[in-house]
Parts: structure tokens; C-alpha cells; sequence
């Protein structure tokens, strides 16, 4: 997670996605690291605005290990319901997530291989998705469309840490990758 000016939070969240289920929205997400992280707290809203705690997941404190974290919103709104963590520090700091938009059916979106060197392969299912690359501050770097599987050159990018944002059908999944050497 980042502050407004680009800087590196006490929590860096690797991926953040939200899966419609029968009758549930089960949400998904996983820390690279986190240092004096207290809570997670899951926030929805029905038009991207307003939003409402509707759970708390408890925090690991501080540990240098990827975990994971789920949450499943037994009630979701009908139409689209935008998901988003409030990340709360033990001294009450708070960060948030990127929003992550559900509607409608499933949609998994994998990226391989992770780290990339040269190319980054985009596997999914259903329709066209639409597609960006983000630095970590949020600038977009590349954007398009695909419509199957396809295999992205992200041989000019810089070693380090970036987001993949597919966003299709109301939904959004943001990934975050590491482009080697």
C-alpha cells in the first residue's frame, strides 16, 4: 500500500481480488510483508462513494512472510458492490487498498511467469478484458484490450514491483508482479 506521495506503507499488499459465489462474494487478498499491522477492516459501498465496514479481519503484526487473507460477504449488495481494506497500524494509522469492483459471474486472471524477465503471460476466462500496467505509485504505464490469453513484452520495464489491473464484466483484479533482471 501506498501514502499520497508514493511512499511504501507498513503493509505491502501483493494482490487484492473479489470472486462473486452463488450467493456470496468471497474476497482474497495477501501481504508480501507487514510491519505493526493491527486489522483489516472490509469496507463495501454500492456506488464507489460511500463506504461501510462490514468486517474486520485481524492483522499478523509484523512479519517478513507472504500471507494470505479472506473474507466472504455473505450478503452482498444486488448489482455491482465495490470492495475495498481499510489497513489500520497498532498507532491507529490508516491506509487503504485499491477497490476492487464484483458483479456478475467468475472471473480468475492468472499471470505467469511471476517474476517475469521478458514476458508476462495473461491467462483468463470469459470475455475481453480490459488491461493496465501500474508502478506502485499508480502511474499508468501500459494500457489495451485483450480478448483470449495473451502474452505481454515487458522486457523495457524496470526491475522491481508492479500492478496488473484486468477489469471486465464490473469486475476488477488488481496482481502485482515482479519484473526481474
Amino acid at each position: 500500500m501506498l501514502d499520497g506521495g508514493g511512499q511504501l506503507l507498513p503493509v505491502e499488499l501483493a494482490s487484492f481480488t473479489g470472486i462473486r459465489q452463488t450467493s456470496s462474494v468471497l474476497l482474497k487478498w495477501t501481504t508480501a510483508q507487514e510491519l505493526n499491522n493491527d486489522r483489516f477492516e472490509v469496507q463495501r459501498s454500492a456506488e464507489g462513494r460511500d463506504y461501510q465496514t462490514i468486517g474486520t479481519v485481524q492483522g499478523k503484526g509484523t512479519t517478513s512472510v507472504a500471507t494470505s487473507y479472506s473474507f466472504a460477504d455473505a450478503q452482498p449488495l444486488s448489482g455491482s458492490n465495490y470492495y475495498r481494506l481499510r489497513q489500520v497500524d497498532f498507532d491507529g494509522s490508516v491506509h487503504y487498498s485499491p477497490v476492487v469492483v464484483v458483479q456478475g459471474g467468475k472471473r480468475q486472471v492468472l499471470l505467469t511467469p511471476n517474476p517475469a524477465v521478458s514476458q508476462l503471460d495473461v491467462r483468463f476466462s470469459g470475455e475481453a478484458v480490459q488491461w493496465r500496467i501500474l508502478n506502485p505509485v499508480g502511474q499508468v504505464l501500459r494500457k489495451g484490450a485483450i480478448a483470449a490469453n495473451a502474452t505481454l513484452n515487458v522486457s523495457d520495464l524496470r526491475p522491481g514491483a508492479y500492478f496488473f489491473e484486468a477489469t471486465a464484466d464490473g469486475q476488477r483484479s488488481v496482481q502485482r508482479f515482479i519484473k526481474a533482471e
